[in-house]
């Protein structure tokens, strides 16, 4: 049996102009299932399915990187998904160390779209958008947590079924929150967990964007719901970041749209995964970032929260807007990988577990 491994999706920071990238394009993935590359050589998945990029601009693209551990006509890889931040590209996740290659998983990398002078992920807080921002049924601008369910539809198709994971930086910060908030109570976004970089939920509106995944809070915050699932949930933050602020108000100059204070995001989403109502642990940690160099973090990890939905918090002190480096002496996205692949392996133990008493299949802990 295939190991289980993670499949990623990264969206990162680019100019305007999309810089050229080494990309493997190969024809034969569509007809075989998952054929592997080697690191720094992503294969684009629009020249294998152009129809992942329907309704998008030119310049759509899902960059894909596959070890050969999760090559093959079906893969139980999990899923993990990189989002960039405002003018950001997908071809630095292709490049990055620590990667996908180090840990097993697969990686997925889309591009968003140009917005105004640069490129980002649509939340209707942008003032160049076309549609107001509570104008759900507008199709001018960008929806794109269509474009990441039709991604996640594409893999599943190709024979990947493993869970599914995401990672965002400021704008992408943002878009994932989104993602998961709506994945509660949506089956065509199947999160797994998210790690959140510079970006927590929106207190207000409820909604903004193009429908029908347009809640910027789960059932435990103001999405009118109850239950829904559990989503595993990292945040890394610094206090002084100056566009994303730490304590939350005002986003973007835009008075209709209110940021939580990081901590109380992360409450929420302690209350979503049923954790234990009071203070989570606190660990203080060496941290290293932009502008300050060497510096602090204090680790907040949720008390009682099933081992498959964590819900965490890197406190870092003096740090700017995306600007964490190091915690506790490992790079930031050994930290991010590390949270997925503990999440990963929460789950599989917990299907061992249950494999013991009633018959349960791996889907069932999708």
């Amino acid at each position: 049996m295939k190991s289980r491994i993670l499949l990623v999706f990264m969206l990162c920071p680019i100019a305007t102009a999309l810089p050229t990238a080494t990309i493997a394009a190969r024809a034969d993935l569509a007809a075989s299932g998952l054929s592997s590359n080697t690191a720094g050589h992503p294969q684009e998945l629009k020249s294998l399915v152009p129809s992942v990029c329907a309704g998008r601009s030119k310049i759509c693209s899902v960059l894909l990187d596959i070890p050969e551990a999760c090559a093959g006509n079906s893969s139980t890889c999990a899923i993990a998904m990189f989002l960039h931040a405002h003018s950001g590209h997908n071809t630095k996740f292709a490049h990055q160390h620590p990667n996908v290659f180090d840990y097993d998983m697969i990686g997925v990398y889309p591009q968003g779209e140009l917005e105004g002078k640069g490129t980002g992920w649509n939340d209707g807080a942008n003032s160049y958008m076309k549609c107001a921002y509570n104008d759900y049924n507008c199709t001018l601008d960008p929806n794109d947590p269509v474009f990441v369910a039709g991604i996640i539809s594409t893999m599943r198709k190709l024979g990947a079924t493993g869970r599914i994971y995401a990672y965002g930086a400021s704008n992408g910060a943002n878009e994932v929150q989104i993602l998961a908030a709506n994945a509660v109570v949506n089956a065509a976004l199947p999160l797994a967990g998210i790690a959140a970089n510079s970006g927590q939920l929106l207190a207000q509106p409820t909604r903004s964007g193009p429908a029908p995944y347009d809640y910027n809070n789960p059932c435990a915050g103001t999405q009118p719901c109850k239950g829904g699932n559990a989503i595993a949930q990292l945040s890394i933050h610094g206090t002084a970041d100056g566009s994303i602020f730490y304590n939350g108000g005002v986003k973007k100059h835009n008075p209709h749209f209110i940021l939580y204070a990081e901590e109380d995001s992360n409450g929420i989403w302690a209350k979503q995964n049923g954790c234990a109502v009071g203070a989570p642990a606190a660990t203080n940690i060496s941290a290293s970032g932009s502008p300050v160099g060497d510096t602090t973090a204090t680790h907040f990890a949720y008390k009682g929260c099933p081992s498959t939905a964590p819900v965490e918090l890197y406190k870092v002190f003096n740090v700017g807007h995306v600007g964490t480096k190091l915690l506790g002496g490992d790079h930031i996205m050994s930290v991010v990988l590390d949270f997925f692949r503990k999440v990963e392996a929460a789950h599989l133990s917990t299907a061992i577990i249950s494999s013991k008493g009633p018959a349960l299949s791996f889907d069932a802990v999708r």
